[in-house]
């Protein structure tokens, strides 16, 4: 299948096309394709047979053509109407047309409607537009995309469930009865730490085993002091030598 671009340019939805084929299944397939992608048959003949001015007198603004051998002496009386810029023309081979069933047909009638109604969808029904294709240029940032969010609906939702929430170490004073019971920041004092009675070991309440006083050895007795020898009342000398 082929198409001349500058025909596309004004194509719109239910355009009013004009088939030009020979009897055959080439010719039903080439009609159901195109009641499927919504168009305006406006002329279905034999190019054969048919009169250019009959062709022209249809305004059509596409038309479909099913070449063969047999009808290619024939279509150089339509060049008026097939060389308007206005006009989108199509080719499709006839025996390739006459082939086409089931999936096949339904995939080429897709791009059939997608040529003569000017877009690029030719995805099955239910197909979505993928979002996430990348495009020019930087992501918005998180200050961009919340630019416009207003917080107070968060604030009233974290007032609403202040009191539900594990409080950890923080403890309100005691207002009197009947007073707001809202968190003040500025009167908040950390919760006593509890007492406890013995020594904790490493954070647990154990009784820590008394380290037991280093022995040391008893002192050593006096030595008594020795008697001198008797001399008789001599005493002993030493010279020098």
């Amino acid at each position: 299948m082929s198409v001349n671009e500058p025909g596309l340019e004004a194509a719109i939805p239910g355009k009013r096309v004009a088939l030009l084929a020979r009897p055959g299944a080439a010719r039903e397939h080439l009609r159901a394709a195109l009641h499927e992608a919504g168009a305006d048959i406006v002329l279905e003949e034999d190019p054969n047979t048919l009169d250019e001015q009959a062709l022209a007198d249809a305004s059509p603004q596409a038309v479909l053509v099913a070449l063969e051998a047999a009808i290619e002496d024939s279509m150089s009386r339509f060049d008026r109407v097939l060389h308007d810029p206005a006009v989108a023309v199509i080719f499709d081979e006839a025996d390739l047309a006459a082939r086409r069933e089931g999936w096949e047909a339904k995939r080429w009638a897709r791009h059939l409607a997608a040529k003569l109604n000017g877009h690029a969808d030719v995805l099955p029904p239910g197909g979505e537009v993928d979002d996430t294709r990348p495009e020019p240029g930087l992501p918005r940032t998180p200050a961009q995309i919340h630019a416009d969010a207003g917080i107070e609906p968060h604030l009233e939702e974290a007032q609403g469930i202040a009191f539900e929430l594990p409080r950890g170490g923080l403890e309100l004073v005691e207002e009197e009865a009947g007073s707001d019971q809202s968190f003040d920041p500025e009167n908040w004092k950390p919760a006593a730490a509890p007492q406890h009675d013995t020594a904790l070991n490493h954070g647990f309440g154990e009784d820590v085993a008394e380290t037991p006083a280093v022995a040391e050895p008893p002192p050593l007795p006096l030595a008594a002091a020795t008697p001198l020898p008797k001399t008789g009342g001599l005493t002993l000398e030493l010279e020098s030598l």
